[in-house]
């Protein structure tokens, strides 16, 4: 049985009140209105205390698919032990584990109001192009002129609630010192029990990562992935480069480690964006079992907290 928005804060509080490394803060207010009523959620966001001006951080989202529920329960169950292995090793945390409460609660893919913007809810960059056209989405290929947040007042898009009070939290946080992020997603057009990953920059540094989740859960490896993306989980890439057609199109193949390069406007490429060296987006097929996604999870997340330690334990030598 799933626990209920209250249930889940109420775990979380439970975990993490008597801490005094760690602070839960109700950062605003969600506001939706239903047929009947208005609803209201609380965002919270749970960070370490202190971050100094020299810290180096790991960012952690979960749940703005609220169908998609495997990150929220990790956090709900581990967040406790998230954080005594980040803080033992150095690294500080800023983590969002609820990112649409109401979609979780409604078990629906966007808010309960049906809102999924003008993009999706996991909307964050908009890329100009050299000839001055507009996409969030460029696939594989790093190529543009400009970037810049999807909430820029230039572009005039509709953010959903949630996206938008993310965007303005991002905005106050010490966003050179997040040396990495994680989004937890959970992948439900894909039937059978698979793990796969975004990913940016050199991608064999995580090899070891994608051989530990290997040994717990299948690896999605050398295939097509293009679930949750407007085009559908069926879609045959058919790609114009060129003026041609080019089918066997790397932007929606995994490589042999199951990792996906997509600079889709996504949270992570944001980012990445902003000189986040860590910035992945992990995936469980939703037929995963909870024990399964836990662990791919944790693999990740302590994982990136490793990388992020070695990169403390580099600078402290030079």
């Amino acid at each position: 049985m799933l626990p209920t928005y209250q249930e889940f804060l109420t775990r979380i509080h439970t975990a993490l009140d008597a801490r005094n490394d760690v602070i839960i803060e109700n950062v605003g207010e969600l506001h939706y209105q239903t047929e009947s009523e208005e609803k209201i959620y609380d965002y919270i966001k749970i960070s370490s205390t202190p971050i100094l001006p020299t810290d180096n951080i790991l960012l952690i989202r979960a749940g703005i698919h609220g169908d998609e529920v495997a990150g929220v329960l990790t956090l709900m169950k581990h967040i406790g032990e998230i954080v005594n292995y980040a803080h033992t090793r150095g690294v500080k945390l800023i983590v969002f584990p609820l990112d649409n409460p109401s979609g979780f609660e409604g078990r629906t893919r966007y808010n309960i109001e049906g809102d999924r913007g003008d993009a999706g809810n996991n909307d964050f960059v908009r890329y100009i192009l050299s000839d001055g056209s507009i996409t969030d989405d460029l696939g594989s290929q790093n190529e543009f002129k400009a970037w810049k947040w999807s909430s820029d007042p230039m572009f005039a898009i509709h953010l959903p609630k949630e996206t938008a009070m993310i965007h303005a939290q991002l905005k106050k946080l010490p966003l050179s010192r997040i040396i990495g992020v994680i989004d937890l997603h959970g992948d439900n057009f894909i039937n059978q029990p698979y793990a796969y990953h975004y990913a940016y920059g050199d991608v064999r540094r995580y090899h070891e990562i994608a051989e530990n989740i290997r040994a717990v859960v299948p690896i999605l490896a050398n295939e097509y992935v293009n679930s949750g993306y407007l085009n559908g989980p069926d879609f045959v890439p058919e790609i114009v480069r060129d003026g041609k057609i080019v089918l066997d199109d790397p932007d929606l193949k995994s490589d042999a480690d199951g990792f996906i390069v997509r600079y889709e406007g996504s949270l992570p490429d944001l980012m990445q964006r902003l000189g986040a060296e860590h910035a992945i987006t992990v995936e469980t097929t939703g037929v995963v079992p909870e024990a399964i996604g836990d662990k791919v999870n944790m693999i990740w997340i302590k994982g990136l907290i490793d990388q992020i330690a070695k990169n403390n334990r580099n600078s402290d030598r030079e």
